[in-house]
């Protein structure tokens, strides 16, 4: 209860860094116009007009000029018809007035939108506007907000959408049925995850963005900084477990909502790279590295044995859900405010970045988290005969931090004491290397998050819904598929399921490789409109054949994904020796930190190299060369070693005979 909450002394130490951390940046920050570079710094229209989209703006009424013919040709846009893009179903253009339209320099841009009268265009030719009518919507189509959509996809759309919100009402009402009698924390945890993980979708899109676009890093600089940072995650989350045991679930979480929210309020006001590594990066990594295994404590401390699936059911349903939300925001504050947008702060005064702007927010989403979490209790506990509440006794005065340290101390010498005995273990490293062979497909998520948003700007344009594709099309086929590949396969054993899903998820990595026209067939059907029209809402000249193949890649990944990624964590449980659980699955990280600092170095050399920003980009492809290489490292592998995965599963089945 909020009444009986007293602080401990490492919470008021934290707090003190705070309130230090903000006095300090007072003095030390750099001023707001600083953060962009200069050709970032003219602020972008919130909601421009059609003609604004289309790089075009009204004329300002001119004077008579005596200059010469020539000098005005150029400065009038082509006449309509000329140069036009191939007509289809000809119509007499639309008549725009000429002296309504100038040209911009150096700009080459395209849009369309679909009219009662046809289409109207505009493409940047040289320095001057080319004006077009070159389709009519299709037979059985009508215009809706500047789109060709058609009465049965429109009819497919409603339906689907309805389908998947009673889905999901009836998911979340089974889950929490099973669930009742579960103290009021459990909800609050779940509430406060859903949030949490909104937040850090939308940022974990804009972290490589942020650095190179406000702190000046390069490609590679930003893939290695992102790397080493994503290890330190890794590493900290595995000593957050003897913390959680000394000080209880909620003086943990306050802990890491206080650096999330020191950190998601500095990032937004500076650029300095030494500002936002020591009060950014530094105490996001212990706010997220804190909240992931807290959460799952928590779970398994609010619910009974039996509903402890059910619980870690729901969570993971929940964490997909607000990562698509997550990214849905990061393509929404981009649509309103532009990539390199400058928006200025009400009653702040303050010119602040796109990319800065969603760390602000995200800070505001941190502060609700923070009041949801003031009203937990201390020490509840879900056992068969109800809940009990047993307050954590924690040390305070001045032997406080003494005491406190004590239990982490014996935590961490048992914990080493397990791990040398382990590591002599000749049946752990054979362990090791066959977690290491998955380490190939599942660096793929790592590109999602390091690459893929600079990738996606730079091929497909800026503006374009890059979160929308990954952010949201992943977890949404995710929360769908994996109970139903669950109960399918329940009888199939672990090392099938991940041949067969890494076999899909690392080849379809190449479907981008292949020619740009593969999925043409899929733009001129029923697929098409759902993706330009209603989806990403692409403009039909800006309809690069590289969508589809993006997304069907990420289509027949995320299928792959749902058939290995949670047979790889029971995998892992059914392979550990008796008694050493817990070590084996924790262990069975390392390859993949390795990894992480393997994957953000890479991801800026492919950027530098084949999508340069204002570069050739005719090569963006061997971008996922490169990375579908690497993945399909893991179903060659678990062919390849097909003895010893087989034989690591019978040990467990002959043991229980």
């Amino acid at each position: 209860m909020m009444a009986a909450f007293k602080p401990n002394l490492l919470l008021r130490t934290l707090g003190l860094w705070v309130l230090s951390s903000f006095v300090f940046l007072n003095f030390a920050s750099i001023p707001a116009q600083a953060q962009q570079p200069p050709q970032q710094q003219q602020a972008e229209t919130a909601k421009p007009s059609w003609l604004q989209k289309l790089g075009v703006k009204q004329a300002e009424p001119q004077e008579p000029e005596e200059e010469a013919d020539d000098e005005d040709a150029n400065k009038n846009p082509t006449p309509p018809g000329e140069g036009a893009l191939p007509v289809v179903n000809p119509a007499p253009p639309i008549q725009v007035p000429i002296e309504t339209l100038i040209c911009q320099n150096e700009c080459e841009v395209g849009a369309g939108e679909c009219t009662e009268e046809g289409a109207r265009i505009c493409k940047m030719k040289g320095k001057c506007a080319v004006w077009t009518t070159p389709y009519f919507c299709k037979d059985g189509q009508t215009c809706e907000n500047g789109r060709c959509k058609s009465g049965a996809v429109k009819t497919l759309v409603y339906v689907a959408l309805a389908a998947l919100i009673l889905a999901f009402g009836f998911t979340i009402f089974s889950y929490w049925r099973g669930l009742r009698g579960s103290p009021r924390e459990l909800a609050i945890l779940f509430i406060a995850k859903i949030i949490e993980y909104t937040a850090y979708g939308a940022t974990q899109l804009t972290f490589v963005l942020f650095l190179s676009t406000i702190v000046g890093l390069s490609d590679m600089q930003a893939g290695s900084y992102i790397g080493i940072w994503s290890t330190l995650i890794s590493v900290i989350t595995m000593m957050v477990g003897a913390l959680v045991d000394v000080i209880g679930i909620k003086r943990t979480l306050l802990l890491g909502i206080l650096g999330l929210l020191l950190a998601r309020l500095v990032m937004p006001f500076t650029g300095n790279f030494w500002l936002v590594t020591l009060f950014g990066f530094v105490p996001m990594a212990i706010g997220v590295a804190i909240m992931a295994p807290v959460i799952s404590v928590g779970i398994k401390r609010y619910t009974t044995k039996e509903g402890a699936s059910l619980g870690f059911g729901l969570f993971y349903t929940l964490m997909n859900v607000g990562w698509a939300a997550g990214a849905w925001l990061f393509d929404y504050v981009r649509e309103q405010f532009g990539d390199h947008g400058v928006t200025m702060i009400p009653g702040l005064h303050i010119e602040m970045h796109t990319y800065a702007l969603i760390f602000l927010i995200a800070f505001l989403l941190t502060i609700p988290t923070l009041l949801l979490v003031l009203f937990m209790r201390d020490g509840v506990k879900r056992s068969e005969t109800g809940i009990e509440i047993e307050p954590t006794k924690l040390a305070t005065g001045r032997g406080g931090f003494s005491t406190l340290s004590e239990p982490i101390k014996k935590a961490a010498v048992d914990t080493v004491k397990i791990m040398r005995d382990v590591f002599k273990q000749r049946a752990f490293w054979v362990f090791m290397g066959m977690i290491a062979i998955l380490i190939g497909v599942r660096l793929v998520f790592l590109h999602f998050h390091y690459t893929f948003p600079k990738y996606g700007l730079r091929v497909l344009g800026e503006g374009v819904k890059i979160g929308s594709i990954y952010g949201v099309l992943n977890p949404v086929i995710i929360v769908i598929l994996v109970p139903i590949v669950s109960a399918l396969t329940k009888k199939v054993s672990s090392y099938k399921m991940m041949i067969i899903g890494t076999l899909i998820s690392a080849g379809s990595v190449f479907l981008v490789t292949m020619p740009e026209h593969t999925f043409d067939f899929l733009t001129d059907s029923f697929v098409g409109e759902l993706v330009y029209d209603w989806w990403l809402e692409v403009a039909p000249v800006d309809r690069k054949p590289i969508y589809m193949s993006l997304v069907v890649f990420i289509t027949l990944f995320t299928v792959g994904e749902a058939i290995w990624s949670p047979r790889l964590t029971q995998f892992t449980a059914e392979i550990a020796p008796e008694g050493r659980e817990g070590t084996y699955i924790s262990l069975s990280m390392l390859p993949f930190f390795l990894g992480k600092l393997f994957a953000g170095p890479l991801s800026g050399w492919l950027l530098e190299t084949y999508v340069p920003e204002g570069g050739d980009l005719s090569n963006h492809a061997m971008v996922w060369v490169w990375i579908g290489a690497i993945a399909v490292l893991s179903p060659i592998g678990l062919f390849c070693f097909a003895r010893h995965f087989r034989a690591a599963e019978k040990k467990p089945a002959e043991s229980a005979e």
